[in-house]
């Protein structure tokens, strides 16, 4: 079985960019643009592992991130268009965050990060 990752991204070329490298890679992704579809897409399946924009328009995703980890334990890792801020990045691992990725890293360096965190199938 593939494993079920969440994309949280409101950007839809982003979205559609990670959504196709992922699946080239053997996830099953199931994207959400804002945090309520994030919300409810958690109360209703299981995922393996969430990546989250901070920059949503419809909540902040830190805000989100604190909301997502009391419905889940799947490891979730903050995607930001910002530039790398050693607060912001202190902030969502206090938060919960797994890990922080700004998005202008490369598409290998994303999937790397992602397979450090994904529980290993057996």
């Amino acid at each position: 079985m593939r494993q079920q990752l969440l994309l949280v991204e409101d950007q839809k070329g982003i979205r559609d960019l990670l959504t196709t490298y992922f699946q080239l890679h053997g996830l099953d992704v199931t994207t959400a643009g804002t945090a309520s579809q994030a919300i409810d897409l958690c109360n209703e399946r299981i995922f393996d592992l969430i990546i989250l924009d901070i920059g949503l328009p419809d909540v902040d995703g830190l805000e989100l991130l604190s909301n997502l980890k009391k419905l889940t334990t799947a490891p979730v890792i903050v995607l930001t268009g910002m530039e790398a801020e050693p607060a912001l990045e202190k902030e969502a691992k206090d938060k919960g965050a797994n890990a922080f990725v700004c998005k202008n890293a490369s598409l290998e360096s994303i999937y790397d990060c992602i397979e450090k965190l994904l529980p290993k199938k057996e």
